[in-house]
């Protein structure tokens, strides 16, 4: 079994500076955990063009199980990637490059965006991280 986690997760809480990650493994001793330390693939911008450059590639599939809300869920998998919406200036201009978090369907996008990110880096997938994203400016 393998644990894709969100890039973020090795940093310490500023209370405990116990990281997510070392609460992972001791949940799961047995498990492999994936996880950037690239700065570069922490940022949202980067994780999306990730995504872009594989779905545009017919790169990633999302079983047809995802296609539907089970009993607990507050939306499907890929309902809420048809969910995804980015802020806009009321005559459609848009105002940012990072999608709008609602705390329902940005859930599973972002889960989505940990394990290709994790699984494929960009050195595997093919596509060039931004300069200015490496910089980190």
């Amino acid at each position: 079994v393998t644990i894709t986690c969100d890039p973020a997760g090795d940093s310490g809480n500023t209370h405990t500076y116990e990281t997510d990650i070392s609460k992972v493994r001791a949940a799961f001793p047995n498990t492999t955990l994936l996880y950037t330390r690239d700065h570069a693939l922490t940022r949202i911008e980067s994780g999306i063009s990730i995504m872009d450059n594989r779905i545009s590639r017919n790169l990633l599939y999302f079983s047809k199980d995802l296609q539907f809300r089970r009993q607990g869920e507050y939306v499907s998998v890929v309902g809420a990637f048809q969910s995804i919406h980015y802020p806009q200036t009321k005559d459609g201009k848009a105002i940012s490059n990072q999608p709008e978090k609602d705390g329902i369907n940005d859930h599973p996008v972002d889960a989505a965006r940990y394990y290709v990110i994790n699984k494929y880096p960009p050195m595997l997938s093919g596509i060039v991280i931004p300069e200015h994203f490496r910089r980190g400016t």
